[in-house]
């Protein structure tokens, strides 16, 4: 046979059977992006969100210009779930830049009306599920359907200007801030006011908002803060671990745990497991009759998960929520087995 034939052929088949490389779903939206396409924030998206302020153009700004950055990841939270504090901060943060009337509410949020707080989960997954991801000169927001968010609860109703703006004031800081979606103008001398596009007129110190979105940044290896603090069961309802199946999505349910290399399946009487979880003096896990030798099958129950946190197992066991687990794929980010 013709060896430069052969040799063709070998490659071809080499070529044919390199593996298909996989790579993280994360991927960072931010000003500039060339790839965005009016996406909707999503379970599992994280927002890092940095306040910064130039300071005011007088001659006694000669400090160094603060910044502090915020990182808030996207999840859904049960109905009649409490928010963490960064959650509730958020939602009092769209309530506060888009209520209709400044003077209405007093010294909101201080004084936070009572069926708001009762319906603030209803509120915070009407926020993300009513957010988008928007362009503005080049300069990335996120758009919020307040009219929608309104709807969702009574506490919320009635505050919220119904129209759907920038939640971060990107339009106004492209034409007063930026010559350029990351040219910022050099100043000269404060006391010269030298240049009225970097500092405020305002004699207050004023704060500006950029925004970067992490889509699918939530992995629950990487024990990040804030999501650190919650709980197996917070992160069942977040809608970030779900499986896969003929490229649908499909919700899970945790029926298994790996905690110091052993295994426990859960159930739903707690009577019936044969461990459960102590607080004292340490938390640990702790057989239910000590004084007996216990082998393997192990179990908790399932109200356990309430306890414990990502930091806390090894792995876990997914299994689709309807029962049906044939050619679902696990997942990836929740510590699957």
């Amino acid at each position: 046979m013709n060896l430069r034939l052969l040799a063709s052929m070998g490659t071809i088949l080499l070529a044919a059977c390199q593996p298909t490389v996989g790579l993280p779903e994360q991927t960072w939206i931010h000003s500039g992006s060339q790839h965005l396409a009016s996406q909707k924030l999503a379970p599992g998206d994280v927002l890092h969100i940095r306040r910064w302020s130039p300071g005011s153009a007088e001659a006694t700004n000669v400090t160094t210009p603060p910044s502090f950055v915020d990182r808030i990841p996207i999840r859904h939270v049960a109905i009649g779930t409490a928010l963490r504090d960064h959650e509730r901060q958020f939602v009092i943060d769209v309530i506060t830049t888009g209520r209709t009337d400044w003077l209405k509410l007093g010294n909101f949020p201080g004084q936070r009306p009572a069926a708001l707080l009762a319906d603030e989960a209803d509120v915070w997954n009407s926020i993300y599920t009513n957010s988008t991801l928007e362009l503005t000169d080049g300069v990335l927001d996120v758009a919020v359907n307040r009219a929608n968010v309104a709807a969702a609860s009574e506490g919320a109703a009635g505050l919220l200007d119904p129209n759907q703006v920038a939640l971060f004031g990107r339009a106004q800081t492209a034409a007063t801030l930026l010559g350029g979606p990351y040219q910022l103008a050099i100043a000269t001398s404060p006391a010269k006011r030298g240049n009225k596009q970097y500092y405020d007129e305002q004699k207050q110190l004023p704060l500006h908002d950029f925004v970067t979105v992490e889509k699918a940044g939530v992995v629950m290896e990487r024990h990040e803060w804030p999501e650190r603090q919650w709980t197996l069961n917070e992160w069942q309802a977040s809608k970030i671990c779900l499986g896969r199946s003929d490229n649908a999505m499909v919700e899970m349910t945790i029926a298994g745990l790996t905690i110091g290399g052993k295994y426990f399946e859960l159930v739903e009487d707690a009577r019936s497991a044969s461990h459960a979880m102590k607080t004292a003096p340490t938390r640990h896990i702790a057989p239910n009759a000590p004084n007996k030798l216990l082998l393997p099958p192990w179990s908790l129950a399932k109200a356990e998960l309430d306890e414990l946190t990502a930091e806390d197992v090894q792995s876990i066991h997914w299994r689709p929520s309807n029962g049906t687990g044939q050619n679902v794929v696990p997942p990836s980010r929740c510590k699957a087995i």
